[in-house]
């Protein structure tokens, strides 16, 4: 039953990353989204234990928390985690500066993981207020 309800929860969820990532919303005027924050924007490609910032653009952030998740777009059974709680700069931004778990690997593959912006809960963050690609290998050297 377990593993039932976790592979329901893991179909669910990818699809709605496939939604949020290949149709973005629009609210209002403004688009909703996520960008890197100019001090990490040089290299797509991410490590373990290597922090970014990150800013959410929404036409309207309400007074409930917005966290950052993480999810393996190459494993379909791992479950998302939390990576942190925005912080709300005024105007419908948000920023949040994170980092990449240093024990992500063996446990999940290298490669393709989605970060994306959802109401905080006590598992991961749910819906998709944006979500963006990125790519996390194991570091070298």
């Amino acid at each position: 039953m377990l593993i039932g309800s976790r592979m329901l929860w893991s179909t669910a969820f990818v699809a709605l990353l496939f939604h949020a990532t290949y149709s973005p919303e629009r609210t209002g005027a403004i688009s909703t989204g996520l960008r890197m924050l100019p001090s990490s924007a040089g290299d797509p490609a991410l490590a373990p234990g290597t922090s970014f910032g990150l800013a959410l653009s929404a036409a309207r952030l309400d007074d409930a928390p917005v966290c950052l998740g993480l999810a393996s777009m190459n494993d379909a059974y791992g479950l998302p985690v939390t990576l942190g709680r925005f912080q709300r700069k005024g105007h419908g931004i948000a920023t949040i500066t994170a980092r990449i778990p240093a024990n992500i690997f063996p446990s999940e593959p290298a490669g393709s993981f989605v970060l994306y912006a959802g109401r905080c809960s006590t598992v991961a963050p749910l819906g998709s207020l944006g979500s963006m690609l990125v790519t996390i290998e194991p570091a070298v050297g």
